[in-house]
């Protein structure tokens, strides 16, 4: 097993990364926002609009996800932590239900 600064690193690296995932789809999805081109035929400008409504809703999904699972590992490397005299400090606890 690696130490647990090697492991606490690693966990701040994902969780960065997951946090710039998230913001990557949050600009993704405001700038879908304001694409609304004009195609003429109302059938297929219907169902482009369906299509946009829908790449918007997977990008804020993927914000929302992504943000959670970044809080919740920026938590994971203060828990479990010994103090110098050997009581363990109270560890926080992620928000919400482990979903798998």
């Amino acid at each position: 097993m690696p130490p647990a600064s090697a492991r606490s690193a690693d966990l701040r690296r994902r969780a960065e990364s997951l946090a710039s995932l998230a913001a990557c789809s949050r600009t993704g999805a405001d700038q879908l926002r304001l694409l609304y081109p004009e195609v003429g035929d109302l059938r297929v400008q219907a169902v482009l609009e369906r299509a946009l409504d829908d790449m918007r809703d997977l990008l804020a999904a993927v914000d929302v996800a992504a943000t959670e699972l970044a809080d919740d590992l920026a938590v994971l490397p203060r828990q479990n932590t010994i103090r110098e005299d050997g009581a363990r400090d109270p560890s926080p606890t992620p928000r919400g239900p482990v979903r798998r």
